[in-house]
């Protein structure tokens, strides 16, 4: 019986639900200092990570790093647009 409870343990120490093994370190922001930080935490694992820069380098810049669940790695996207900024 020891046995079993201890390879339970370990089963559960190793899967991927547990923190421990799977939260991979928030990615940083890509551009220095941004001017806005949005952070949406799921229930189920996913979050999203907003980086805004509103004028940089005569741009309007957004990266967002996001994950379904907390073993997934972040996926990066961006989005640029000009002629907001002066």
């Amino acid at each position: 019986m020891k046995k079993l409870i201890f390879l339970s343990l370990i089963v559960l120490c190793l899967s991927c639900e547990t923190a421990l093994m799977c939260n991979q370190p928030d990615p940083k922001a890509p551009y220095g200092t941004p001017d806005d930080t949005s952070i949406y935490n799921g229930t189920d694992g996913y979050k999203s990570i907003t980086y805004t820069y509103y004028c940089r380098s005569g741009q309007y810049v957004s990266v967002t790093y996001t994950r379904v669940d907390a073993c997934t790695p972040y996926e990066r996207s961006d989005y640029t647009t000009t002629g907001i900024c002066k």
